[in-house]
């Protein structure tokens, strides 16, 4: 709320009252006080896990070599992205760590050698949201276009229950379909593919609906375009 102030004071910030108390700051040129909120503490154990890898990663890069430091720029360059205009491209470091804890995640070790490729091929469609009501099961049908199986693989994410069929999920609501392991990067199969996760991170019920996302992937764990949509889960 803005709030009105009188001579000699002309700016209040900071907080008052407590864990419960008020926050004062300014904002676009008015003082403006707001409720304070403390946020919850995100630190799960899935979340400390992602946090290790990206740690022991982030040490690792540290000891490459400069020439090993320039192959990680290249892929960098490779895989830089158009965003309102103009050309991104991430630090090697920020590349080296995600592919890391890619491996990581997949069970694998760390690795010094820089990718030279992006996956050759994309996610299609995705056609189904399965719940099997027996065994617990969460089964994704997908399609997708790559010209061979081999060496090939797809990261598959998904929501909790949403409130209806139309909310656009956030990216920080998606979590990896069974936890951070290797069961949650799948290999690729003939299209349509289903991908069947026997301990889903989320049991959801029929009837339900959740955003689902798949993300192709070839044998350097580079990531490529994500495919995600949100589908209402059905009867396997």
């Amino acid at each position: 709320m803005k709030v009105r102030l009188a001579y000699p004071v002309d700016q209040l910030v900071g907080k008052a009252g407590g864990p419960f108390g008020i926050v004062f700051s300014r904002w676009r040129g008015l003082q403006v006080a707001r409720r304070l909120v403390v946020p919850a503490n995100p630190s799960t154990v899935e979340q400390d896990a992602i946090r290790g890898m990206l740690a022991s990663a982030a040490v690792a890069f540290q000891s490459l070599t400069l020439a090993e430091k320039a192959t990680w720029n290249a892929f960098a360059t490779l895989m830089r992205n158009r965003i309102l205009g103009q050309e991104v491209t991430r630090p090697a470091i920020s590349m080296y760590c995600m592919i890391n804890v890619f491996r990581q995640i997949d069970g694998q070790a760390i690795t010094d050698v820089a990718p030279t490729a992006k996956p050759d091929f994309a996610i299609t469609g995705i056609t189904a949201f399965q719940h099997d009501v027996v065994t617990g099961d969460m089964n994704v049908v997908f399609t997708h276009n790559a010209p061979a199986t081999a060496d090939r693989f797809v990261m598959a994410k998904w929501t909790a229950a949403l409130p209806s069929g139309v909310v656009i999920p956030r990216k920080s609501d998606y979590r990896l379909a069974e936890g951070v392991d290797a069961a949650s990067i799948i290999p690729l199969a003939a299209s349509p593919q289903t991908a069947i996760f026997t301990t889903p991170w989320a049991e959801l019920t029929v009837g339900q609906f959740s955003g689902v996302s798949l993300t192709p992937m070839n044998i350097s764990y580079v990531p490529g375009v994500e495919f995600s949509d949100v589908l209402t889960v059905v009867d396997e």
